[in-house]
């Protein structure tokens, strides 16, 4: 009964011994999503090339690859177009109130407004996405771009993924 027991307790002590580094690595895990979430909405939301804004999410390399072939094959989530959605409808709004001057072309309707600027946004998150997986580079990344290629919803985005492609080994 006395070696059963001994037998428990050196295995709770292994177990305790060991518990703090199997508590800290799914930290690290879920600090390190949470770098990348905000490095991969930071870059591909932006509304400019900065070389600044992308260092992040190379840093990350191969390890949101699979995010960014997802942004490159469907683009912004719902969510995300549904936000971008009531903001280009509220510019809408303001602009249709404001004073403008009469020479002025007069605006589109609010639905050719909202879907122009939707597709504009969806256009610019799946280059950027084409862009980080140029930069990122690899047999993976080479996948991504070669499978979007042929499904890209516009001539600029298959334009990005062609130049793309010619630059990731």
């Amino acid at each position: 009964m006395a070696a059963l027991t001994l037998r428990r307790l050196a295995i709770l002590a292994v177990l305790v011994a060991t518990l703090p580094s199997a508590l800290a690595q799914p930290k690290k895990d879920i600090k390190q999503s949470e770098q990348a979430t905000r490095a991969l909405a930071t870059w591909l939301e932006s509304d400019d090339f900065e070389p600044r804004r992308l260092a992040p999410v190379t840093k990350l390399g191969q390890l949101v690859v699979p995010s960014l072939a997802a942004a490159l094959e469907r683009g912004p989530s719902p969510a995300k177009r549904e936000l971008v959605r009531r903001s280009v409808a509220a510019d809408y709004e303001a602009l249709d109130r404001g004073a403008r001057p009469a020479s002025a072309r007069p605006l589109r309707s609010k639905s050719d407004f909202t879907r122009h600027y939707l597709a504009n946004f969806d256009a610019l998150y799946r280059i950027r996405a084409a862009q980080a997986l140029g930069a990122i580079g690899g047999p993976s990344a080479r996948k991504a771009l070669e499978g979007a290629l042929p499904k890209a919803p516009r001539d600029d985005v298959r334009t990005v993924i062609e130049q793309v492609l010619k630059q990731v080994p």
